[in-house]
């Protein structure tokens, strides 16, 4: 009788573990002007970009990554960015960047035109 309560009540606390897990997703909450900016600031060509188009660059294309996109894209492009950002080198960031190409032409053609604005 006492094992199967003690079976019971470790059901019972992986159960009560996992669903307050999967409640709070598991993770910090997504930051998604952070990632976008952090994304940007360690992007190929980022000393160039800031040459061309002013420093205010990245927080141009944090900004108009908002405004120039669907909801569904900006979302795409902040999980992008996040990936990019855990991606262990320039390839494995490229390969992200290339499955998202409209995406970020987009944005990057809006950054240019902010940053050079202000």
């Amino acid at each position: 009788m006492k094992i199967i309560n003690i079976c019971n009540f470790r059901l019972f606390f992986a159960v009560a573990v996992l669903a307050g897990l999967s409640a709070c997703g598991g993770s910090e909450p997504i930051d998604s002007r952070a990632a976008l900016m952090t994304s940007c600031e360690t992007q190929q060509g980022i000393g160039w970009l800031k040459r061309e188009y002013g420093e205010s660059y990245c927080d141009c294309w944090a900004d108009q990554a908002k405004d120039v996109l669907s909801s569904e894209n900006y979302q795409a492009l902040v999980k992008a960015s996040q990936a990019e950002i855990k991606a262990a080198d320039k390839a494995d960031r490229e390969k992200i960047v290339r499955q998202h190409t409209e995406i970020y032409s987009t944005v990057s053609d809006a950054a240019g035109r902010c940053a050079k604005a202000r």
